[in-house]
């Protein structure tokens, strides 16, 4: 099921094509099957049960562990939440690497 619009007639007109299609923001590809085939979003969200994620955000809080060279979070489809949130971590030459709980511990640090 999909809303009707929403309260703000601007984003309705926005979301919704004049056909009134909605639109998801999922890309996707349909295969010579006839499958549809989801490939990616338009805008960089992960949606797990419901909630927006920002992978952005993530990879920002990762980001401030001094062991850390570079971070990538992604989406990856889960049967149960819809996505699971995925983070592929580098770490810095000559350290050790951070442990998931320590990353984890740090996404939950307030502030």
């Amino acid at each position: 099921m999909v809303c009707r619009g929403y309260t703000d007639p601007e984003l309705t007109a926005r979301a919704f094509s004049p056909g009134g299609w909605f639109h998801t923001g999922d890309l996707g590809l349909l295969r010579p099957d006839g499958h549809l085939v989801l490939t990616g979003r338009l805008k960089d969200i992960i949606i797990r049960k419901g909630e927006n994620i920002s992978p952005q955000e993530i990879e920002d809080l990762i980001y401030q562990d001094p062991r850390v060279a570079g971070v990538a979070v992604v989406g990856l489809p889960d049967p149960v939440r819809g996505e699971r949130v995925c983070a592929v971590v580098e770490r810095r030459p000559g350290l050790e690497p951070p442990t998931l709980a320590e990353l984890a511990a740090g996404c939950a640090r307030p502030g």
